[in-house]
């Protein structure tokens, strides 16, 4: 259970402004416009990150001391790891947004801790607000429904605003999950509107047609129903969850098939991505050929030097590790990978631990459940992908800060 001393800062905090929280929240609704570079929310960040300094709300909390300190480390091992990169410049760009996202993490694990609890719940139902608009334009792009329909495609597969079907698909796990499980709860009003919520975005994750996404998304619902059998989360109705499963699962099936069956081309495309694909041999030989060069190269070869390093002629993709793991360890080093485990670990087991038993709301201990379970799906995702530079994922482990309930701040936002 959370306790004043070991969550209040180790120096007096200020609380955020008003203003800061209204940017934080603007920050999350840019999230799903992201096919440029920088995207909007990488330009209004800055800006949310002057005033965290301004306001001084950004401190260090006793409770995640572990957590700032392997992500320092892992911070400098990137710093570090630049300067000695054969090309400096694809180094700087590379470890500077690895550098930006843990920044981002840090102004938002400081503004959920010092705010309300309240602050944290509509920070996800601004996730997912953007997460359900891009999930309906992905699909009515896809069927051509909208004008200008090929801006929101790549290569046949659903991307709304994002560049990647394999980012946007898991983008949308998250917020697909916490609409799939808010209904479960008996304090819930209007179930059916975050079931059709949730059956939208997973519709659109078939439209990505990603491996990855179903995967995370598998893991994910997977690892929720084992929190709710081992009694984790309060305040679930089980007759509405069985409810919910299985109108779920009918629905769904009943809207893939309808989909398959009026459109051929959907049906080809969704048939030819759940097989193998030509580069899924050349993707373990990136992997053996990256273990190889990080027994050589102990200190790492810099930030986004694995896709020049490792390529070779015949090669069907670009020389990437498609593994979040083996990315940080060949290109930042073996201490660096260990920081980022350290990281993660120390992030996520504090909030498994606590779960459903700190005497927080239902609503906070469901929004807790919701984030592990997406978290751990999204790891298992990126033991295939590289998601080290996916914003939602450090902002996923962001929210993860929630107030403690004994310690109270003034909900202003």
């Amino acid at each position: 259970m959370a306790t004043v001393g070991d969550t209040w800062p180790v120096v007096s905090a200020s609380q955020p402004g008003q203003f800061s929280r209204v940017l934080g929240l603007a920050v999350i609704l840019l999230s799903g416009i992201v096919f440029v570079e920088p995207a909007p929310t990488d330009l209004l960040f800055p800006v949310l990150f002057f005033c965290a300094v301004a306001q001084g709300y950004c401190h260090f909390y006793t409770a995640s001391l572990p957590a700032y300190a392997s992500l320092a480390v892992l911070t400098v091992l990137v710093t570090g790891s630049m300067f000695a990169a054969e090309d400096v410049g694809r180094a700087l760009r590379y470890g500077g947004i690895t550098i930006y996202l843990a920044a981002l993490w840090f102004v938002f694990h400081n503004l959920f801790l010092g705010s309300a609890e309240k602050y944290r719940q509509r920070a996800m139902l601004t996730y997912v607000a953007v997460a359900w608009i891009s999930a309906i334009v992905a699909v009515l792009a896809y069927h051509e429904l909208i004008p200008a329909a090929d801006r929101f495609l790549a290569k046949g597969r659903a991307t709304a605003l994002f560049e990647d079907p394999n980012v946007f698909g898991p983008f949308l796990v998250p917020p697909l999950l916490f609409c799939l499980a808010k209904p479960c709860l008996r304090e819930t009003r209007h179930p059916a509107g975050w079931f059709v919520a949730a059956l939208c975005m997973a519709i659109a994750v078939v439209h990505t047609f990603s491996r990855g996404a179903a995967v995370n998304l598998l893991a994910s619902v997977l690892v929720f129903c084992a929190f709710v059998l081992m009694g984790r989360i309060r305040g679930i109705a089980p007759t509405r969850t069985m409810l919910a499963g299985l109108v779920g699962v009918s629905c769904f099936g009943g809207v893939l098939y309808a989909f398959s069956s009026s459109s051929p081309s959907f049906q080809q495309v969704l048939t030819a991505r759940t097989g193998m694909q030509d580069y899924d041999n050349d993707r373990w030989q990136f992997q053996r050929r990256a273990m190889q060069e990080a027994v050589n190269s102990p200190w790492g070869i810099g930030p986004g030097h694995a896709e020049l390093t490792f390529d070779f002629p015949g090669a069907r993709g670009h020389g990437a590790t498609h593994n979040l793991f083996l990315r940080v360890l060949v290109e930042n080093g073996w201490l660096a990978v260990m920081a980022l485990v350290v990281f993660l670990v120390s992030v996520m087991l504090p909030s498994w631990a606590k779960l459903g038993w700190d005497g927080a709301s239902p609503s906070s201990i469901l929004l807790d459940a919701v984030l592990l379970a997406s978290l751990v799906g999204m790891l298992v995702n990126s033991l295939v992908i590289d998601s080290l530079h996916w914003r939602h994922l450090w902002l996923c482990l962001a929210m993860l800060s929630r107030p403690p309930v004994n310690v109270s701040s003034p909900d202003t936002a």
